[in-house]
């Protein structure tokens, strides 16, 4: 299918099943890479935590220190747009990571409170950072000597 095929068939999708059909599939692939990145960090690092029901976990705005796992309960996200209306964004059930994306900027773009009483496998940022510097450093494309046939001939 190429890009106009594509567009196409995304402009007559009027229910916006495809389009939530693709986002749940993104969500997935993204749960699984977390599941694999904190499979290999064993959560030895981290901290169980029990919130009752109505506690907010973190709130958009807040600076972001840690990512979590949800064991038990329930969740619910919500965003604060600029007009100040509130969105609910939906729930975070049982097994999900969440607030990892706000690692990378630092803020926390959406709230997420506890909808039942919830346990919390909280894994702080101090002991993601050699896990995640390892990564990038494994992941940088690898320099390698220019050939001497690329190199400039001297004047």
């Amino acid at each position: 299918m190429d890009k106009a095929e594509f567009s196409a068939l995304v402009q007559s999708d009027r229910s916006g099943s495809l389009k939530l059909s693709m986002h749940k599939r993104a969500e997935a692939r993204q749960q699984a890479r977390m599941g694999k990145l904190l499979t290999a960090l064993s959560m030895q690092a981290a901290n169980t935590v029990r919130l009752p029901a109505g506690t907010s976990v973190f709130a958009q705005g807040e600076r972001a220190d840690a990512m979590f796992q949800l064991v038990d309960g329930v969740l619910r996200q919500s965003f604060t747009a600029e007009t100040g209306e509130a969105v609910g964004l939906g729930t975070i059930e049982r097994g999900a990571y969440f607030g990892y994306d706000a690692l990378l900027s630092g803020v926390h773009d959406l709230t997420v409170t506890a909808e039942t009483e919830v346990t919390l496998a909280r894994l702080p940022l101090a002991a993601l950072k050699p896990a995640i510097e390892g990564s990038a450093r494994r992941l940088a494309p690898q320099r390698r000597a220019t050939p001497r046939s690329a190199r400039p001939l001297a004047p």
